[in-house]
């Protein structure tokens, strides 16, 4: 098998090791302009045809995943379609699908090239290959959002990510967007402004006495600031309304403590409580 990776950060350096872990046969392309990512690509063996463009190289291949930032998701589907022959599936990687089908899916339709957009539900804080980890996809879920897709196209998108150990499911583009906008666009938000909101407090002197719950709570506040402002960016009209209905609830919160209502408050609560203890993950 050969797969060629456009971005070999974290995502696509952990499509490699995964696959190298999995086959005993398969050639990795990796294209990123950071020779850092591909140099540690190489050296740690998931990685065997370097490149910092892209090339010749992925001509042929069995997948081709574009696991760029978003934002540069038109520009490497205009530069993967002149050295594509049409055999390749391309798949990319994103958390904004609606954009994907709207605006990237038809260059590759407009040449016959076969594209199924996909978001697995997997991934850190952290960037680039060198935090590359083992297992990341084992049992997670993968969304494929078909866009006109045939059975054989599909067929092979979840032959790929089964591959990875990923559960694949099924939905539309746009409600995938509606679902993402509040369990991780929101809460990345939130990770953020809560970070932002204590910095500026008296000089950030709060952050010297942080502890778990601050840490917990806002790990994914460490994640690249340039690829969550285009998500942002991307799945805008979910996010607002969302953010909007978020901050009416927390408005229930601030007037139940204003005005004492502390049994409102405890039972809100603990109905918050009682569903995040028996909430399951597929990570």
């Amino acid at each position: 098998m050969k797969v060629s990776i456009v971005g070999f950060g974290l995502i696509g350096g952990s499509i490699a090791l995964n696959l190298k872990s999995k086959l005993q046969n398969v050639e990795i392309v990796g294209i990123d302009p950071e020779k850092k990512n591909l140099d540690f690509g190489v050296e740690r063996g998931f990685l065997d045809v370097p490149r910092g463009t892209i090339g010749e190289e992925v001509r042929g291949s069995d997948f081709v995943v574009i696991a760029t930032h978003l934002n540069a998701y038109k520009s490497v589907a205009g530069e993967l379609i002149g050295h594509l022959e049409g055999s390749e599936l391309v798949m990319d990687v994103g958390s904004v699908k609606g954009f994907v089908v709207r605006e990237v899916a038809p260059i590759f339709a407009e040449r016959g090239l076969s594209f199924v957009p996909a978001h697995p539900i997997a991934g850190t804080e952290k960037q680039g290959a060198q935090n590359a980890v083992l297992g990341l996809f084992e049992g997670a879920r993968c969304i494929i959002t078909p866009c006109n897709n045939g059975e054989e196209e599909l067929r092979r998108a979840e032959y790929f990510w089964g591959i990875l150990g990923s559960k694949v499911e099924y939905l539309d583009p746009f409600e995938h967007d509606a679902i993402f906008s509040q369990v991780s666009h929101i809460p990345h938000l939130i990770a953020y402004a809560l970070v932002d909101y204590v910095v500026e407090e008296e000089g950030g002197r709060a952050v010297d006495y942080a502890g778990g719950g601050f840490r917990d709570f806002t790990r994914i506040a460490a994640s690249s600031a340039e690829m969550w402002s285009t998500i942002f960016e991307l799945n805008r009209d979910n996010v607002i309304e969302d953010l909007e209905r978020f901050m009416e609830l927390l408005n229930v919160y601030k007037r139940a403590i204003r005005k004492g209502n502390w049994q409102e408050l405890k039972e809100r609560l603990e109905k918050a409580s009682r569903i995040r203890a028996n909430m399951k993950f597929s990570f």
